[in-house]
């Protein structure tokens, strides 16, 4: 009887990451499901400065800090952008 629950579970979770794959990327479904840290992809850090690029620093904390969206952190995109030679242009 527990095994059939926990192959449900299983079940259930492989279900969630499914329906979340639509939407978050594999790092932020990974801290969604279970609050890891996750290394962050080119293309998640490349989303996260195009948000913050043309919004403003509180809209971009709105999102990350209010609605719960996984979004690296500021310095971490900072430093991404660093690393590409592109301008911070205010971040």
């Amino acid at each position: 009887m527990e095994t059939k629950a926990t192959n449900n579970h299983v079940a259930s979770q492989q279900e969630q990451k499914e329906l979340l794959s639509k939407v978050f990327s594999e790092a932020q479904i990974k801290i969604l499901l279970g609050g890891q840290r996750s290394v962050w992809s080119n293309d998640d850090m490349a989303v996260a400065y195009t948000i913050r690029h043309l919004s403003n620093r509180k809209f971009y904390s709105y999102v990350s800090q209010r609605l719960h969206i996984p979004l690296p952190g500021m310095s971490t995109i900072q430093r991404w952008v660093c690393t590409k030679n592109m301008k911070k242009n205010k971040l």
